[in-house]
This record gives C-alpha cells, sequence and structure tokens, in this order.
C-alpha cells in the first residue's frame, strides 16, 4: 500500500511539473470533506488568530501607555524587537512541517512590527533632517532587501509578496522624495507591479498575480489618464486601456481584464459627462453609453470564460 501510494505520488507529481501547475493551484482544485477533526482544526485556528490579535493589541496598548515613561533604546527594544523575532521563528518554523501553518503568519507579524521599530530606531537615534520621505527610503530599502533574500532562500508566496510591498513602496516614495509628478509616479509603480506580477506567476505563485495585476493595471490607467486628460492627447488612455486586456487574454488574467473593463466604463462616463452634459444630446448619450457598456461586459465577460481555469 505505502508503495502503491508513493507511485501514485511520484506520477502526480511528473505530471505537474510537466505542465507547470504549482502546488498551491492543485490545492485549491481539491475538495476536502469536512470531517469533525477538520471543523475542531477550523476552530482551533481561529481562536488561535483571534488570540493573538488580542495579544498584540494588548501589547500595543500597554506600549502606549508606558511610551513617555521609557527610553529610545527601551522604544526601539519593544517596537522592532517583536518583529525582528517574528522574522527569525518564521525562518525557523519554515524548516519544520509541523509549524507549517506558522509560518505566514510570523511573516506577516514581522513585516508589521518592524516598519515601525526602524521608523522609531531613526526618530530616536538619527538626527531629524526635516525629511521624512527620506527615513522611508531607508526603512523600504532595508526591508526590501531583507525580504527579497529571505524569499530567495524559501521561495515562499508570502515573502515575495511582501518583497513586492516594500519594493512598490520604495519606489513611490523615491519619486516623492524626488518631487517627481503624481501621474509620472503612478505610471511607474503601475508598470512595475505588472511586470513583478508576471515574474510571480512566472515562479508559480499564481496565488498572488491577481493582486498585483489589478494593483499594477489600476495605477497604470489612473496614471495616465491624468497625464494626458483634456488635451488632444486623451485618445492615448483608449490605446493603453486597449493594450491592457490584450495583455490580460495573452496572460489569462481575469483580474486585470476587470481592471481594463472598469477603466474602460469609466472614461466612457467621464466623456459623455464631459462634452455631452449640456445639449440635447445627453440623454442619447446616455443610451448610447449604456448600450456600450452592456456590449463591453457582455465581451468581458465572454472572455472571462473563455480564460479558463487559470484563476488569475
Amino acid at each position: 500500500m505505502i508503495s502503491e501510494r508513493q507511485s501514485a505520488l511520484e506520477r502526480i507529481v511528473a505530471l505537474a511539473e510537466s505542465h507547470g501547475i504549482a502546488a498551491d493551484e492543485i490545492a485549491q482544485h481539491m475538495t476536502m470533506p469536512k470531517t469533525p477533526e477538520r471543523q475542531g482544526g477550523i476552530v482551533k485556528a481561529l481562536l488561535a488568530y483571534t488570540g493573538g490579535t488580542f495579544i498584540f493589541a494588548g501589547l500595543g496598548l500597554l506600549g502606549s501607555m508606558i511610551w513617555p515613561d521609557i527610553g529610545p533604546l527601551q522604544r526601539v527594544v519593544i517596537t522592532l524587537g517583536p518583529g525582528m523575532v517574528a522574522f527569525v521563528l518564521g525562518m525557523v518554523a519554515h524548516r519544520e512541517f509541523r509549524f507549517a501553518k506558522a509560518v505566514t503568519p510570523l511573516f506577516l507579524v514581522a513585516a508589521f512590527l518592524q516598519p515601525a521599530g526602524l521608523f522609531v530606531f531613526l526618530d530616536e537615534f538619527v538626527p531629524r533632517a526635516g525629511e521624512p520621505e527620506l527615513a522611508a527610503l531607508i526603512v523600504f530599502g532595508v526591508l526590501t532587501l531583507q525580504q527579497g533574500m529571505a524569499f530567495a532562500q524559501l521561495d515562499r508566496a508570502s515573502l515575495l509578496f511582501l518583497t513586492l510591498i516594500f519594493w512598490l513602496a520604495f519606489i513611490g516614495t523615491t519619486m516623492v522624495w524626488l518631487d517627481v509628478d503624481g501621474d509620472v509616479t503612478s505610471i511607474t509603480v503601475g508598470l512595475s507591479a505588472l511586470f513583478l506580477g508576471h515574474f510571480a506567476a512566472m515562479r508559480g505563485h499564481h496565488s498572488i498575480t491577481p493582486f498585483w495585476y489589478f494593483i499594477g493595471g489600476g495605477c497604470l490607467l489612473g496614471g495616465v489618464f491624468a497625464a494626458v486628460q483634456v488635451g488632444p492627447a486623451e485618445i492615448a488612455y483608449l490605446g493603453v486601456n486597449g493594450f491592457l486586456v490584450y495583455l490580460s487574454i495573452r496572460l489569462a488574467s481575469r483580474a486585470m481584464l476587470v481592471v481594463a473593463v472598469f477603466g474602460l466604463i469609466g472614461y466612457l462616463s467621464y466623456f459623455t459627462y464631459e462634452y455631452f452634459a449640456n445639449v440635447i444630446g445627453w440623454p442619447v448619450a446616455l443610451i448610447v453609453m449604456g448600450l456600450v457598456m452592456i456590449g463591453v461586459s457582455a465581451y468581458a465577460f465572454k472572455l472571462g470564460r473563455g480564460m479558463g481555469g487559470a484563476g488569475r
């Protein structure tokens, strides 16, 4: 029986590798009956997460109450210390299968506490130069390196997700510090999110790609619209929007398709209000816009169904 089970597992692994299927995709399509043991595990996990939330809330409240009465070093220790401990525990727990479910929560806790601790450290021990953007650059740069190195070692989707968050925050803060226009910043962050989302998909971490495709597409369209609004170059927005639709089909990404469709509907609403609101053709324009929206939504639904079970 054991040899048959091992042989079946080897065949599953071989099929998954030959078709480029990640383990999380297989898990998403597996249906497991909710046995009493499984239901008990859900309740146990819920109580554990709730208890952890209360613990951190209590620690935060305690820290705020004693904050004026402690010194700079103690402030750094109670903010940065728990974050560093959580990160180290996450690295250690990754090596033990029995602690596998605790790895991602530990990394999330570390990602929440470490930035606060680093900001406290800079505020307490680094002379204040009056530039909060510079402090943010240091914090996000350090955390990007930390999370990126951890991802290179462990290859976990949660670490890649956190790396992308801190990297995009670093890019955005850098452009704010350099006094770059907001539309250019939005376009840059959007393109970066799209490229990094595709990188995550190529690494097999499809569970996090919809989020980054959605964020990247939204930032890109918002930045382009702000850059070309009210002018002859306004038509360029439709070109970018159409490119996103094409890209969503090539990448089989429903998240990117949703962003593109809503971007197109929003632009049609803006266009009709801007150029037809004060003319007698306004009611007709509304009717036409409604018909176009229905057609666009029907076409988008058809495209979404044609993308198969990629789930992206």
